[in-house]
């Protein structure tokens, strides 16, 4: 690879670079309590689940917005912005959905912009070393 190759075909590419940072101070994603609640939710209503949830036994309040109420402060029970659902709201969740790590991990996780600063940071670098300051 060759540095002109490089900065054609990769300089504005972003998602090529998220595989290749490894090693970095500032995260590139976080997690919204209310985003998650609302991927959650979404999830849950497009596989049919939430019926599931209402009438299961360990919720036997007596309103199903009660129910729904103490299954979210189960699932949210652990989460943290910096890892998302913990292990504790991921044993909750298993208990209605198969595979529940392949999903769990991008519920209410949103890019933080760092990406962008940083190809933001290679352009602009790029562009001095090309003009010669």
């Amino acid at each position: 690879m060759v540095y002109e190759k490089f900065a054609s075909d990769y300089v504005n590419n972003i998602d090529y670079f998220k595989g290749k940072i490894d090693c970095h101070s500032r995260p590139i994603y976080s997690y919204c309590k209310e985003d998650a609640e609302a991927d959650l939710r979404e999830y849950l209503q497009e596989h049919n689940l939430v019926e599931d949830i209402l009438q299961h036994d360990r919720y036997d309040w007596a309103t199903d917005e009660d129910k729904w109420n103490e299954f979210l402060h189960d699932v949210f029970e652990d989460f943290t912005p910096e890892n998302g659902i913990g292990s504790k709201g991921q044993d909750v969740l298993s208990e209605y959905v198969d595979d529940v790590w392949e999903f769990v991990s991008g519920i209410g996780r949103r890019e933080t912009g760092m990406l962008d600063l940083y190809m933001l940071a290679f352009t602009l670098a790029q562009e001095q070393l090309k003009e010669g300051v």
